[in-house]
């Protein structure tokens, strides 16, 4: 009944369109945020999942924090208002201007997925005179024993460091 009745007010927007519900969202926010509280979790909303400016209000309010995969996230997750202290960079690829940027913002963590990565983090920090607050991905090699295309611990991965290189 109630899918009919939201169909028909529906019948005249132009497709393809982001029906979002609200109520639901609320929902799930309390439930996540009551539970991180009692364990003292800290919560990131992957921003690469959904970026609507009004979603983003909504999960700003509730206190969670940004996981960003790119220096374009970063910046989104600035302009809609979380504070940096609140946003961790992560993911392959990064650009130094993109590095530069969230170094300025003084975010909470550059995850640093290779050694050379750590290093440029470093290098660019110094040339600013500033100290980058880091995270480093390890690289457990472990086969998680799933899809082989999808695999990302093992030690022929491409991601994170090894334990080798981090004792180092």
């Amino acid at each position: 009944m109630l899918s009919r009745q939201v169909a028909a007010k529906l019948a005249d927007y132009e497709t393809p369109f982001y029906l979002y519900d609200v109520d639901l969202l609320h929902q799930t926010l309390d439930s996540l945020m009551s539970v991180a509280r009692r364990y003292d979790y800290k919560i990131h909303y992957a921003i690469k999942a959904n970026y609507d400016a009004r979603l983003l209000q909504i999960i700003r309010k509730y206190g969670v924090g940004i996981d960003c995969a790119s220096g374009n996230e970063v910046r989104c997750a600035i302009e809609a208002g979380f504070d940096p202290k609140s946003i961790v960079y992560a993911g392959v690829g990064k650009r130094d201007k993109e590095i530069r940027y969230a170094i300025e913002q003084e975010i909470l963590a550059i995850n640093c997925e290779s050694i050379e990565e750590l290093q440029v983090v470093n290098q660019i920090a110094c040339e600013m005179g500033k100290k980058a607050d880091i995270g480093l991905r390890v690289n457990p090699d472990i086969d998680p024993k799933t899809n082989r295309c999808i695999d990302t611990g093992q030690a022929d991965s491409k991601f994170g460091i090894s334990y080798e290189e981090i004792l180092e």
